[in-house]
């Protein structure tokens, strides 16, 4: 099964400009997640699997410095950079899109 970048649609992340700032807060997310390892948050592990496929996506996203989160960019993430764990949810992502860390 394929990852799905359909998280990025969300309100915080849709027409967003992949910037420096922008990746540092994804990171301060992800880093806020990792707090919960051996947890589950909203029906997800947070196990070494699902942290190592949430940083692979932000590897990818550095990629990508420049660019907005738009329908072209998310749809060539979804074709071209889709494959890996299928656990690794990007809901995660949105649900914590509107804190502040």
């Amino acid at each position: 099964m394929q990852i799905s970048w359909e998280f990025l649609y969300g309100n915080y992340f849709y027409g967003q400009a992949i910037t420096e700032s922008f990746l540092a807060s994804m990171i301060s997310r992800l880093d806020h997640i990792v707090e919960y390892f051996g947890r589950t948050i909203d029906e997800t592990l947070i196990s070494e699997d699902f942290i190592k496929c949430m940083g692979q996506r932000l590897d990818i996203l550095i990629e990508f410095v420049g660019h907005t989160l738009d329908d072209n960019l998310i749809g060539h993430l979804e074709n071209h950079h889709a494959s890996g764990s299928s656990g690794c949810s990007g809901y995660l992502w949105l649900h914590l899109a509107g804190v502040e860390f």
